[in-house]
């Protein structure tokens, strides 16, 4: 009875990747210990399209490693097939950063091939649960006022009271809510009101977008 249960609560995942080391052999022991699965495996997302159809994969797994694979409104290309299904991208860190601009911060997950090991998992749980993971390497290395105008951003910054730009601080380094709220010894449904509001006020739609905002204008750093 329990085995049935753990698959039924089982997590699909489909993989599109090129080139890269990380497969579905070397994935899976990664993955399957945090209730994840591996349903297909292809080297484009043209040859996914079947598999992206189906509704009962929850999460593709999708490998930008080269500028080549990377153009405006990448991401709606799997969003047109499945709008419900979310997508975490794994970047090879030797691409541009306006790589990230160029996806549109439309994903529900950013890491970098060598978050794998570590992150992969979490990143995963996080992405069921609501989150937007993010890799501190690509936080860290978005050039200071590139994707947005520093003024706009400073102003848009100015609108948060102290305790919501703590929040961002912490949300901009990775953080989840969780974590925010034992930093900062709030609740965490505090922490979510402190989001939500921190969304409104930046005209932002995810927690990359607010990242981004905050990291461009290098707010609190020294």
């Amino acid at each position: 009875m329990n085995g049935n249960k753990n698959a039924a609560a089982q997590q699909h995942l489909v993989i599109v990747h090129s080139g890269s080391a990380y497969d579905s052999q070397t994935l899976a022991p990664l993955v399957e210990p945090a209730g994840f699965k591996i349903i297909g495996q292809h080297p484009t997302l043209g040859s996914a399209i079947t598999n992206l159809c189906c509704p009962n994969v929850d999460i593709l797994i999708l490998y930008v490693l080269s500028p080549a694979s990377v153009s405006g409104g990448f991401l709606n290309k799997v969003a047109k097939y499945r709008a419900d299904l979310k997508t975490l991208v794994i970047l090879d860190e030797s691409l541009p950063w306006n790589c990230l601009e160029m996806l549109g911060f439309e994903a529900a997950g950013y890491l970098l091939e060598r978050d794998i090991p570590t992150r992969l998992a979490s990143a995963l749980c996080e992405i069921l649960q609501g989150g937007l993971p993010i890799s501190s390497y690509i936080l860290r290395g978005i050039p200071r006022g590139k994707l947005f105008r520093p003024q706009d951003v400073v102003e848009n910054l100015s609108k948060l009271a102290p305790r919501e730009l703590e929040c961002l601080e912490l949300l901009s380094q990775g953080l989840l809510y969780k974590e925010i709220a034992e930093r900062l010894d709030l609740n965490f449904d505090t922490v979510r009101t402190y989001i939500r509001r921190i969304f409104e006020k930046l005209n932002v739609q995810t927690r990359t977008e607010a990242a981004v905002k905050f990291l461009s204008c290098d707010v609190g750093r020294g």
